[in-house]
């Protein structure tokens, strides 16, 4: 039998994000030490090529370029370095993720009536008006120009091989991020709190990972929508796929040159976000009917879950 869950204290929440903030660290300082090993003698030339200095000041204006030159090779392999680091936190997450799944506790999110298969596809058609959709409407707005770091962000991504970029960009952050900010964060702060706030928190922390003011705005509503469809579909795939989907569109609409072709005609652009919200309306209509299971509505006589046995 379900019991009511005890109060939690911060370390219940925090925690696990602490670990998982600790963890990226220290796999992104081994990733820039592997990166840097094969480049050494490139980074002590950058410097003059010599590590004796007769000076202080001689020290100083050979240590300048090889930083510089340093930066440069990591940038070159950030893409990578962050793929290693995703896939370095992704034990832990499922560990307490699974963890989490305890018939003795009562979760709403484990009380849901899960969709049935075919209903996920309305799933991949919202992600993809979604990406569309926000990424003219970032182009129509022209925040790019009000913050330089996105842009830069955008070049480094898309500068990495693009096989790097679907496994690394499309496929192991997106897994690596629903399992700590949904599967971990969003399903702890649902055990103690309604479906909107627990939304909101676990998406405030997922917007602070990303670097840049436009990328924070663009990762809070994302992480909201990501939310709404883990709740709806009773299943963390939901928000996995739906992650995925995102990420996986804009890697290839953007080297296909779609984005860019949208963006370059305001008729276009402005054709593609009326198209993109009618259709992300439609859609999201039938998403609400893909189950019977009511957002922010507790069950009132939930029945005792089984034994999970694979991803709820």
């Amino acid at each position: 039998m379900n019991r009511s869950p005890q109060r939690r204290g911060f370390l219940y929440f925090a925690g696990p994000l602490f670990l998982y903030w600790i963890i990226e660290f220290g796999a992104q300082m081994i990733g820039e030490l592997f990166v840097m090993i094969p480049h050494a003698m490139e980074i002590v030339s950058a410097g003059g090529g010599s590590l004796e200095w007769e000076s202080q000041e001689q020290m100083q204006e050979a240590m300048l370029p090889m930083y510089m030159k340093a930066v440069e090779i990591f940038m070159q392999y950030q893409v990578e370095i962050m793929t290693f680091a995703a896939l370095c936190t992704i034990p832990l997450t499922w560990f307490l993720f699974r963890r989490g799944h305890k018939p003795d506790v009562k979760n709403p999110l484990f009380d849901q009536e899960k969709a049935a298969l075919p209903k996920y596809l309305w799933i991949v058609l919202f992600g993809v008006v979604f990406c569309i959709g926000a990424n003219m409407l970032i182009a129509m707005s022209q925040l790019a120009f009000v913050d330089p770091s996105y842009q830069q962000a955008s070049d480094v991504f898309y500068s990495a091989p693009f096989a790097v970029q679907i496994v690394g960009l499309g496929i192991v952050t997106p897994l690596a991020e629903e399992l700590m900010f949904r599967g971990v964060l969003f399903g702890r702060c649902r055990e103690q709190m309604g479906f909107y706030r627990a939304a909101i928190w676990s998406s405030l922390f997922f917007s602070m990972i990303h670097g840049n003011m436009i990328q924070m705005v663009y990762a809070l509503a994302l992480g909201m929508f990501l939310c709404y469809a883990y709740e709806k579909f009773g299943s963390l795939k939901a928000s996995v796929l739906l992650h995925i989907t995102i990420n996986m569109v804009s890697l290839i609409a953007t080297k296909a040159g779609l984005l860019t072709w949208l963006c370059m005609s305001p008729g276009r652009l402005a054709f593609g976000v009326i198209g993109c919200a009618f259709v992300g309306a439609v859609v999201f209509v039938n998403i609400q009917k893909c189950s019977d299971n009511r957002i922010g509505k507790e069950q009132r006589t939930p029945q005792p879950p089984d034994e999970p046995t694979g991803w709820q």
